[in-house]
């Protein structure tokens, strides 16, 4: 009885310490393919649809597939570039406003993506809508709201 207490105590730890080695493993593969795909998306250049219709629909497929871990920590870390970029956007002092315009346009447009595949919910968009509307409309807030509405409602054509 002794002998089996402490064989199913060392087999628990073991079990333990590879789910933990599991676990680690998957948060940065997580985090890799993070950065990845959003680091693709928001280069400074202007993409086609397809490409990023793409990258969404593969977060899509690892959302249904993995769970719920993945699409949360991918949806928060681009909605946070998305942030960064759009303050840098509107800032008189940055240099590079078109760099920033593109990359805030890139995010955006593979945010409608996540919603078209219902990665995220509705609210995510309307959020990002009422902040473009909050205040003065200048060029960039007039693009970026065409770009995410046309993102969202492709299927509504």
């Amino acid at each position: 009885m002794h002998i089996a207490r402490i064989v199913g105590t060392v087999g628990f730890n073991l079990f333990l310490s590879g789910s933990i080695a599991v676990l680690t493993l998957r948060a940065d593969v997580t985090s890799t393919l993070t950065t990845l795909i959003i680091d693709g998306i928001a280069s400074h250049g202007a993409h086609l649809d397809a490409f990023v219709i793409i990258h969404a629909a593969l977060v899509g497929a690892l959302h249904r597939l993995i769970g719920v871990e993945f699409a949360a920590h991918f949806v928060q870390t681009a909605v946070e570039r998305y942030d960064v970029a759009y303050t840098a956007a509107k800032s008189p002092d940055t240099a590079s406003t078109e760099e920033n315009n593109k990359q805030c346009a890139n995010l955006l447009a593979l945010i409608s993506e996540l919603y078209t595949l219902q990665v995220v919910a509705c609210v995510l968009p309307y959020d990002i809508v009422r902040s473009l509307l909050d205040g003065p409309l200048d060029e960039l807030d007039v693009e970026l709201l065409l770009k995410l509405l046309r993102g969202a409602c492709c299927f509504a054509e």
